[in-house]
């Protein structure tokens, strides 16, 4: 078995595995085409995106702003936050933020993995970007192939969530992730009432 390589931190390992790779399986170029079919399948989304766009934005807000003033919650990842260093650059050049944010539970990895398993109307998968708010926890999906410590390099702590915001309503996406957060409170004896300062 070869070494592991991180494609993250070494690109030219990835270059040097499709130039290897290439001659024996007849396939030189990936590119960005879609077949026709994939093309027309792709036709009826794409004709209503920035509705969802809109929606999948003002979902986004309102649920990164909730999880910034939970006391179970450290840390929270949306540009569209006035917190977020990014911030300033987004206000001038974007007109929303997506759909996609993460938050770090307070806990270990078990905790965030219980907080996933207590979510009822969010879906734990790996995609993003559909119209169902979508929940992973990278350390045990995504990037588990890498150590803690690459992991920790990158920027991803073993209690990271990512979220994609769906466009149900953002009642029902704030109440579930309250109901789970609760749920978690509940099993460490944590103190959820009142917002930190």
């Amino acid at each position: 078995m070869g070494a592991r390589v991180n494609w993250v931190t070494q690109p030219e390992s990835l270059d040097a595995w499709a130039k290897a790779i290439a001659p024996k399986t007849r396939f030189l170029y990936v590119g960005p085409s879609l077949s026709p079919f994939n093309a027309w399948l792709f036709l009826p989304g794409l004709e209503h995106l920035p509705l969802r766009m809109e929606r999948h934005c003002a979902n986004a807000l309102p649920l990164a702003a909730w999880l910034e003033q939970h006391p179970l919650v450290e840390l929270v990842n949306y540009p569209g936050l006035p917190s977020n260093p990014y911030h300033p650059l987004v206000a001038k050049q974007m007109k929303g933020c997506s759909s996609l944010l993460s938050f770090v539970p307070r806990g270990t990895y078990d905790d965030a993995v219980k907080v996933i398993d207590a979510l009822e109307l969010w879906t734990h998968a790996t995609h993003l970007g559909t119209c169902k708010t979508i929940v992973t926890h990278p350390a045990s999906t995504t990037h588990s192939a890498m150590g803690e410590a690459e992991m920790r390099k990158a920027g991803i702590p073993p209690t990271l969530i990512r979220v994609s915001v769906g466009i149900e309503d953002e009642a029902d996406i704030i109440a579930d992730i309250e109901q789970a957060l609760a749920k978690r409170a509940v099993k460490c004896g944590c103190e959820v009432a009142g917002a930190r300062n």
